[in-house]
């Protein structure tokens, strides 16, 4: 699932939540980027990361989001890596691939 918050009309903020024994469709990747960028139109997405999450750190390069800034020793665990994307960076709603999925969950 996701949860967003902080919306201030330029970004927003992303949870993103995935169970390990799942695989999402790709409707649910289109959907969850296609709300902040083709519906509210905010310039940003902004997500935090523990830097022990590899998985999480996985998933949010591949989809797109570039590191902007570190929390040292934010927890006995290690940083908090803040992540953010635009909508220019993001590799699934620019993705001829992803075109027609993106497109059924009511994309560009």
């Amino acid at each position: 699932g996701v949860v967003y918050d902080a919306y201030n009309g330029r970004s927003i903020s992303a949870h993103i939540w995935m169970d390990a024994e799942r695989t999402p469709s790709r409707a649910w990747y289109a959907a969850i980027l296609d709300y902040p960028f083709n519906r509210l139109g905010v310039e940003k997405l902004v997500g935090q990361v523990a830097s022990n999450n590899i998985e999480a750190i996985k998933l949010d390069t591949h989809m797109g989001f570039v590191e902007e800034a570190r929390v040292k020793d934010y927890s006995d665990d290690g940083d908090l890596i803040i992540y953010t994307m635009t909508r220019e960076q993001c590799r699934i709603l620019n993705s001829p691939a992803w075109s027609k999925v993106v497109q059924l969950v009511g994309g560009c």
